[in-house]
C-alpha cells in the first residue's frame, strides 16, 4: 500500500525519516520511494490511527533532522561509518566505527581462573561510563592448567542503557594446538604482569621519601633480574619452580627484605608471588 506526500527528495533527510518511521513500529512498514513525490510503503493498508501517526511524522520532518535514537536498538548503529549497513552482530569495532572505543579487560585473580581473560568491555568515553558492548569469555581448563576450549557471549547496550536481548553466543570451541598454546601463554603473561604491577605499587607505597622510592625500586629491580630466567621458563612452559626457588631460597629474605613484609593482611610478599604463579 502506498501513501503519497507532497515532499520531494531534496526536502527530506532520507536516513532520519526512515528511522523516524521505523520508530513508530507499525507492522508492514517497507520504507519509501520517490516518484516525483514521497511515497511511504506498507505491505497492506494500515489503520486510521497508524495513518495519523505517519502523517504526523512526515509533517514534522525537516531535512536538518538528525537520525533519532530508537530506545531498544543497539547504540553501536549510530556510531557506524555506514549506519545499518550490516547487522550489529557483524560490526567490526576496529573497522566499521567512526571512532576508537575505550577498552577495559577483566583478568581472573582467583586460583581457578588466575590470569584468564574473563571479559572485554568497550566504552565510548574515556571515563568508562558509556558502555557500547562487551565480550564475556569462558575457558575449559584441564589438569595442569592447560586450556583446551573457549566459549564467549557478546552483548550490546541499547540507546536507553538496557542490554539488547539479541546476544551473540559462540559455544564451546576446541582450540587448535597453536591457539591453545597462545591462550596458555597469554594466561601466564597476565599472571606475571599483575605480579609486577602489584610489586611496583607496593614498593612505592612503603617508601616515604623519593630517595626510599629509588632504593626500594632498585631492590625490586634486582629481584626481577634474578628471576628473569625463571619468568621466561614460566611463560613458555608454566613451570614456576625457577622463580619460587629464588623466593624461598635460604638467604632470600636477607637479599630482598621486602619478601618478608606483609603485602596483604597475613600474606607476605613471598607468599603473594608464589600464589600469583599458581593456578589450576
Amino acid at each position: 500500500m502506498e501513501y503519497e506526500y507532497q515532499l520531494q527528495l531534496e526536502e527530506i533527510n532520507v536516513a532520519a525519516l526512515d528511522q523516524q518511521l521505523r520508530n513508530l513500529k507499525i507492522a508492514g512498514f517497507r520504507g519509501f520511494i520517490f516518484s516525483g513525490l514521497l511515497k511511504v510503503l506498507f505491505e497492506e493498508e494500515i489503520s486510521d490511527e497508524d495513518k495519523t501517526l505517519v502523517d504526523g511524522v512526515v509533517a514534522a520532518h525537516s531535512p536538518s533532522d538528525e537520525m533519532p535514537a530508537i530506545p531498544d536498538e543497539p547504540k553501536i548503529y549510530s556510531l557506524m561509518i555506514k549506519p545499518y549497513s550490516k547487522h550489529f552482530h557483524e560490526v567490526d569495532h576496529a573497522k566499521d566505527l567512526r571512532m576508537t572505543l575505550n577498552l577495559i579487560e577483566t583478568i581472573g585473580d582467583q586460583q581457578n581462573n588466575r590470569g584468564l581473560l574473563l571479559s572485554k568491555k568497550y566504552f565510548l568515553d574515556e571515563r568508562y561510563t558509556d558502555q557500547i558492548f562487551e565480550v564475556n569469555y569462558e575457558w575449559t581448563v584441564v589438569l595442569g592448567g592447560h586450556i583446551t576450549h573457549r566459549s564467549l557471549v557478546l552483548r550490546w547496550k541499547n540507546n536507553d542503557g538496557s542490554w539488547n536481548s539479541d546476544e551473540k553466543i559462540k559455544g564451546s570451541e576446541k582450540l587448535s594446538p597453536i591457539d591453545s598454546r597462545e591462550a596458555n601463554r597469554n594466561r601466564r603473561k597476565s599472571c606475571v604482569y599483575r605480579l609486577e604491577a602489584a610489586l611496583i605499587e607496593y614498593m612505592s607505597a612503603i617508601s616515604s621519601t623519593p630517595e626510599e622510592v629509588e632504593v626500594n625500586l632498585a631492590t625490586g629491580a634486582a629481584f626481577m633480574a634474578a628471576v628473569a630466567g625463571g619468568i621466561n621458563v614460566f611463560l613458555e612452559s608454566g613451570v614456576n619452580t625457577a622463580i619460587t626457588g629464588v623466593v624461598t631460597a635460604p638467604g632470600a629474605a636477607a637479599a630482598y627484605p621486602f619478601l618478608a613484609a606483609k603485602i596483604l593482611p597475613g600474606v607476605t610478599v613471598a607468599n603473594f608471588i608464589v600464589a600469583g604463579l599458581t593456578y589450576e
